[in-house]
């Protein structure tokens, strides 16, 4: 189930198909749960960002202190890096509410800042307990965002050790929730976001692609329909 933006109408047609034993990838409920940034934050054994969900500005601004890197803003509930702000000072943090509050209303994910972000930020494909590919995010020119509709570029890059032990300590909480596809965003050794409902990219991932055998896509859809590596899943 893709959608943008997620309605009542669309959450409640596939919740109606799931009740009359349609499968629905992923889990309309837990899409409902996991789609909100606020959800990562409550994860207290998957390591992320320190994090404050609030609608106050003077909660946030005393968060703020305590991070000289500067923070992050983010609309709770957003996509394709609407409203998010890097502020790097305590002083910006309530215009810099009020402005995303005006993009997406709504309480305001407020993340420490991760120096490690300069390096590129890492989205990351789970599929029902596998990493089947992924591919690195740079900053755009002049822009401090990853994501590509915001001017970052798409570049190869390697799985590794610290990348697989996020994998597998959200993957209990996503196995929970009903969740078979995600895109993981990775800075340094931390989760930054877990995207249940539009986690796009794997035409990216396949790209850069070097490991001989089938397609991402081919991979991905044998792991959510549990088919076996026959001619027609690897033409698919």
């Amino acid at each position: 189930m893709r959608a943008n933006p997620l309605t009542n109408t669309v959450l409640n047609l596939g919740l109606m198909a799931t009740e009359r034993g349609v499968r629905v990838v992923n889990h309309p409920s837990g899409i409902a749960l996991t789609r909100a940034k606020t959800w990562l934050a409550s994860l207290l054994d998957v390591p992320s960002p320190q994090t404050l969900v609030t609608t106050d500005p003077e909660s946030a601004r005393l968060f703020a202190e305590g991070h000289p890197q500067g923070v992050v803003l983010k609309p709770a509930l957003g996509s394709g890096g609407r409203g998010v702000q890097w502020v790097k000072h305590p002083r910006g943090i309530r215009t810099a509410m009020l402005d995303v509050a005006r993009i997406v209303p709504g309480p305001v994910v407020v993340q420490a800042y991760l120096p490690e972000a300069d390096a590129g930020e890492k989205r990351i494909f789970w599929v029902d307990g596998q990493i089947v590919g992924g591919y690195l995010r740079r900053r755009g020119v002049g822009s401090f965002h990853h994501n590509l509709q915001r001017g970052g570029q798409p570049e190869a890059t390697t799985i590794t050790d610290e990348d697989r032990a996020l994998c597998a300590a959200i993957g209990p909480h996503l196995r929970r929730n009903g969740i078979v596809l995600a895109g993981l965003d990775i800075i340094g050794d931390k989760l930054v976001e877990c995207n249940t409902l539009n986690p796009g990219g794997i035409h990216y991932a396949e790209a850069f692609r070097t490991a001989p055998g089938p397609t991402i896509a081919a991979k991905t859809l044998q792991l959510i329909t549990r088919t076996e590596n026959t001619p027609e899943a690897r033409h698919a």
